[in-house]
């Protein structure tokens, strides 16, 4: 892991993901000005960048994607991984162990639409997906508008639909 000082910093981008370890901000991909699978992380004490230099198959290059922090690995799902060209979403999901900067791709069983855009919370061991752009063209209608989990804790983790009682309310 390198370290840097203010006057190098990561290049500016835009819709990438971040999860908070500790006293540092990890960020993940997003564009700048092309897109990425870089990871840096912001050391909020220091107030020093570093780039994290990691290990394994790294996921696509994408933007758009969420991430959410499960133990000492931070977890992305989805996005966009097309570059200057038409929207290719994705619905792959991979773990950053923090503490060792290897990439893992996870197997999650079921499926739900590619989606980019969407948001992703922790509840419990559950990641929670809602929202965002699919394939078929639908926002926050039909499939993105649902609302899906994960239970990272499970040996075999599967998608599960959340059920929501109402009626869709159109923007």
């Amino acid at each position: 892991q390198q370290q840097y000082s203010n006057d190098v910093l990561p290049d500016g981008r835009r819709n990438y993901a971040s999860v908070q370890y500790g006293n540092k901000m990890i960020v993940f991909g997003g564009y700048a000005l092309v897109m990425t699978n870089e990871v840096w992380e912001f050391d909020t004490v220091a107030k020093v960048w570093s780039e994290r230099v990691t290990t394994g198959t790294k996921p696509e290059i994408r933007d758009q994607t969420s991430a959410v922090l499960y133990g000492d690995k931070m977890i992305i799902f989805g996005g966009n991984s097309a570059d200057n060209s038409p929207t290719r979403r994705l619905n792959d999901f991979w773990e950053l162990d923090l503490t060792t900067n290897a990439w893992t791709e996870i197997s999650v069983g079921g499926s739900i639409a590619t989606r980019m855009s969407h948001s992703a919370i922790m509840d419990g061991t559950n990641m929670v997906v809602f929202g965002g752009y699919t394939d078929d063209g639908k926002w926050a209608t039909g499939d993105a508008n649902g609302v899906f989990k994960v239970d990272l804790s499970a040996s075999s983790p599967t998608w599960e639909t959340i059920i929501a009682d109402g009626t869709v309310v159109s923007p």
